[in-house]
């Protein structure tokens, strides 16, 4: 039982890195099990929204978490490249952490709980 969980976990990942090259243009054997959307692959504001809607129709799950957490809004990188623009660190937000791993885990789960 253990082994058909693993095929079938290893052919989420492949389909969810295989997704994600499409969507980004990264090539596939850059995207690692850990790569974070935001920080690693550079996905934020309307692209991550736009992300969660193709991610969430491909894979039939609901959108049932606040992306807030995880991407900043298009007004927000606009205002931290300001604040970066004149050096001033007022506006550093901390973003959580949302990995490829997290995305196979929604799909072997059918859904978006993290916690």
């Amino acid at each position: 039982m253990e082994r058909i969980r693993s095929l079938l976990f290893n052919e989420k990942l492949s389909l969810v890195k295989s997704f994600v090259s499409d969507f980004t243009s990264i090539p596939i054997e850059k995207i690692k099990d850990e790569s974070t959307l935001l920080h690693d692959l550079g996905i934020t504001g309307d692209d991550a929204d736009d992300f969660f809607d193709l991610f969430s129709e491909k894979f039939n799950l609901d959108i049932n978490f606040d992306l807030g957490m995880y991407f900043p809004s298009e007004g927000d990188v606009l205002i931290r490249y300001t604040f970066f623009l004149f050096k001033n660190e007022k506006f550093n937000k901390k973003y959580k952490p949302f990995t490829i791993l997290m995305l196979v885990h929604s799909i072997m789960n059918r859904s978006f709980n993290f916690e």
